[in-house]
Formats: C-alpha cells, sequence, structure tokens
C-alpha cells in the first residue's frame, strides 16, 4: 500500500464511522433535536470535506475533528443507555 493511500484511511475511517453512527441514532428513542444536531454535524463535515469552493476556505482537519466529536458523543450516548 503507498503512502498516499494510507492518508485516506484516516480521513474516510471517522467519515465512514459518524455517517454509519448518526444513522443508527436516528432508530433511538432520543429526543429529535439531539437527532439533528447530530445529523446536522455530519452533513456539515461532508460539506466541508467534499465541496471543493467550501473545502478551499476551512482548514482540513477541521471536518476530521466534527466527525471525531460526533463518534465520542454517540459512544458516549451508547454506553450510557
Amino acid at each position: 500500500m503507498a503512502e498516499s493511500e494510507g492518508i485516506w484511511v484516516v480521513f474516510l475511517g471517522p467519515l465512514i464511522f459518524s455517517v454509519v453512527v448518526s444513522l443508527f441514532y436516528l432508530t433511538t428513542e432520543a429526543r429529535w433535536q439531539w437527532k439533528t444536531l447530530a445529523l446536522g454535524l455530519v452533513a456539515l463535515s461532508v460539506v466541508m470535506q467534499f465541496v471543493p469552493a467550501i473545502q478551499q476556505s476551512s482548514f482540513f482537519l477541521v471536518p476530521l475533528f466534527i466527525q471525531i466529536v460526533v463518534c465520542i458523543w454517540m459512544a458516549i450516548e451508547f454506553k450510557m443507555q
């Protein structure tokens, strides 16, 4: 595996995990405000990561940090249930 392929795993891993966990969170009995916030954060990070106009105006690690925050939040949420 080339070095350039390894860096994509770092960026796509949290993206895929945060999207899947947020979609699973929709099926829980949580309040709709929390569901909307989770999906909004994931949507924001996807837009910041893949829309070229926004991608150039924001620091490239911001979407990764948002996705990691969502992953940690969901882990804590599911642990408390």
